[in-house]
This record gives C-alpha cells, sequence and structure tokens, in this order.
C-alpha cells in the first residue's frame, strides 16, 4: 500500500470523533438537559429533574445495557465485560447520582452486585433518543457522503475487525478498563458504523501502547503538534482539536515522564510555551515510526488487500487533516445554540479520540 502522509489511526479517529460529535449535538438538541455554563433546557420549575449533559459514548458504554424494567449490577457487569470493578463502580456511580440518568433499588441483605439499576424518568427519555439515533446519523452519511462509499467504509472495517485475535469492546475504554481479564469467549464484532471505528481504533492503539509506555492520545495529539517545535500553549486547543482540559492532561503527562517543558517565550512576550526535551523529540520519532510500522505489520498479518480497501473507502469521508472545512466537518456545528458553537472553532478534530471523565467527550472537553 503506498504511503499517506496521515496514519491510519488518526484516519479513523478523526472520523469517530466527527461521527460523535454530530450524535452528541443532536441529542443536546432533543432531550432537556442541564449544563455549567449553558444553565437548563427544562420546562421552568423543572430544571433540577433534567439529566447533565453527556456524550453518546455513555449511551454505548453504560445506558443501552439497562433495560425498561432494570438490570442487576452483576448483570450489568457482563454486559459490560470490558470494565473493571472500579471501572463499574464509577460510570453507575456517575451517571446515577451525578448526571441523573439512573437510580438504584436499595439492596436489603443482599450484596451489592444484586442492586437492581434502573433508568430515571432522564433516563428513559435519553434512551428513546439515543437508541436509533446511530443509524439515523449513519443515513446523514450516507446521504452526504454517497451510500456506496459508506457502506465499503462499514465493509472494509468488518473484515478487519472479524480478523483480531483478541475481543474487543464497540465502544471506546471509558474509566479503568481490564480487557484481558474479563474477555468473553465468543466476542462479536460490532455492528454499528461506531462501533466498528471504535473496534479498529482500539486495535491499533493496544498494538502501539504494548510497544510504547506513552498513551497513543497524547502521542496523537499533543506530542504530535509539539513535533513540529515550540507551540503557545494557547494555541494546542486549536491546533490539536482538544478541549483546554484535554491539553493540560496531555501537557501534565509530558512533563511528568520529562518529555514536555511549559516557559516563557524565549523570544521575549507574556505568552507561555511549550516545547519539547530532547527526551520528547526521541519518543516523537519513535511513535512516529511506531505509527507506521503498525500499519506495515497489519498489511501482513490481515492482509494487504483489506488495508488498501479501508484506506480507499476512508480517506474520501476522512479528508485532509487541517482542513476544518473538509468532509467530516459538514454535520458539526449545525445549532448555533449549542454547547460547541460557543467554542473556538479548531483547526483540526484529534486524532486520537480522548474520552473526557467528565461526560465521555471524545476531545476531552
Amino acid at each position: 500500500m503506498d504511503a499517506v502522509a496521515e496514519p491510519l489511526s488518526s484516519q479513523l479517529s478523526r472520523t469517530l470523533v466527527a461521527f460523535t460529535i454530530e450524535a452528541d449535538d443532536e441529542f443536546e438538541q432533543r432531550v432537556p438537559h442541564r449544563t455549567t455554563n449553558h444553565g437548563a433546557t427544562a420546562e421552568p420549575g423543572r430544571e433540577r429533574e433534567a439529566p447533565w449533559l453527556v456524550s453518546v459514548l455513555m449511551w454505548s458504554a453504560c445506558l443501552r445495557f439497562i433495560p425498561s424494567d432494570g438490570v442487576s449490577v452483576r448483570s450489568f457487569a457482563s454486559s459490560a465485560w470490558w470494565l473493571s470493578p472500579k471501572g463499574i463502580s464509577t460510570i453507575l456511580r456517575r451517571m446515577s447520582s451525578w448526571w441523573g440518568y439512573l437510580t438504584f433499588d436499595r439492596a436489603g441483605d443482599g450484596a451489592a452486585a444484586d442492586r437492581v439499576v434502573r433508568l430515571s424518568a432522564g433516563g428513559r427519555q435519553a434512551r428513546r433518543v439515543w437508541e436509533p439515533l446511530g443509524e439515523e446519523i449513519e443515513q446523514r452519511w450516507c446521504q452526504r457522503h454517497g451510500q456506496g462509499q459508506v457502506g465499503t467504509l462499514r465493509s472494509a472495517l468488518e473484515h478487519l475487525v472479524d480478523q483480531f485475535s483478541r475481543p474487543l469492546p464497540d465502544c471506546l475504554r471509558l474509566y479503568d478498563t481490564d480487557l484481558e481479564r474479563r474477555a468473553p469467549s465468543h466476542p462479536q464484532t460490532a455492528t454499528s458504523l461506531p462501533g466498528l471505528l471504535a473496534q479498529a481504533i482500539l486495535g491499533f492503539e493496544l498494538d502501539f501502547e504494548a510497544a510504547c509506555p506513552v498513551p497513543l492520545r497524547v502521542c496523537g495529539n499533543v506530542l504530535r503538534v509539539l513535533g513540529d517545535g515550540p507551540v503557545p500553549v494557547k494555541d494546542l486547543a486549536r491546533r490539536t482539536g482538544l478541549a483546554k482540559d484535554g491539553v493540560e492532561g496531555h501537557l501534565r503527562v509530558l512533563q511528568r515522564r520529562k518529555l514536555a517543558e511549559v516557559g516563557p517565550n524565549p523570544d521575549g512576550g507574556r505568552l507561555r510555551m511549550a516545547t519539547l526535551t530532547r527526551a520528547g523529540v526521541q519518543r516523537h520519532r519513535q511513535a512516529t515510526g511506531l505509527t507506521a510500522g503498525i500499519e506495515d505489520q497489519w498489511q501482513r498479518r490481515y492482509g494487504q488487500r483489506t488495508l488498501v480497501t479501508l484506506a480507499d473507502a476512508l480517506t474520501p469521508i476522512a479528508g485532509q487533516p487541517d482542513d476544518p472545512h473538509g468532509p467530516l466537518w459538514g454535520g458539526l456545528y449545525r445549532y448555533p445554540g449549542g454547547w460547541r458553537s460557543s467554542l473556538p472553532r479548531p483547526d483540526t478534530l484529534p486524532h486520537h479520540p480522548v474520552a473526557s471523565h467528565g461526560g465521555g467527550y471524545l476531545d476531552g472537553a
């Protein structure tokens, strides 16, 4: 396969992020909710009854496993098999007492794993919107990018992930995970387009992080941008596509590992500059080479035709990473009143998803 300027993992990631943001924007418009900076959209006097606004990742990782008549924590853990016990506790606590989508029946004298989790009124309304939303967005993509193009992308992803040797969840990792110990004996390929994209991204991420101690989400975003030279800290959000919180988290990782430094501009002025250290430059080179090496490994492991077909299907949809008016942007920022529309528009979408702990947003918001 001919070399391409952008790594396959970045194309997959930007595509999934765009799909997710489009779904999140629709959810925001259709479901009464509360936010920190934008108030509540519920009826006057019922604002506190509305759930907190979160990303569709919370549907994929949690709410889809809660039926209308409720489910035990033990059964939920079996469905969300990739979450560790700590991860299960965290996501259920946040979806209930933090954000208002779930409630718990009293445990009585039984074990905590036998407690029953149920949908709140807000959770039931959210489920009615979230459940068909993925298919609706995919149909929009078929109209926007072409039925055949999206269909070819779906088929190529199915063919790729069917060959993975390890079971992978059909959504991105969130909170603590334990993919090895809790893996099901008979994994299934995802059925949704975002689920297939997530599985492909996770497969690449796991291969990358088996060889590199710095997470791919850090290497693919802030480390990648700093590889071009010192960057004003204030510009990192725009140039990576990450929210401010996501950028700050990545910088902390790089600084703790002595891969980057943040300080005053040596040329003068008040701007704080982020710069790679010598070790950071070496790590950037390693990450770049490793990304290309994994693509070569995937060609040998899964077949050159598989990777060529995937790239040919993905490239016209993903477009160029530095084109803020490219194909992926056609469904974004549709609603002027949405919370994202109040933020500065980035130059690109994240080259690797960064699921925030504050709601699962894939740009770390």
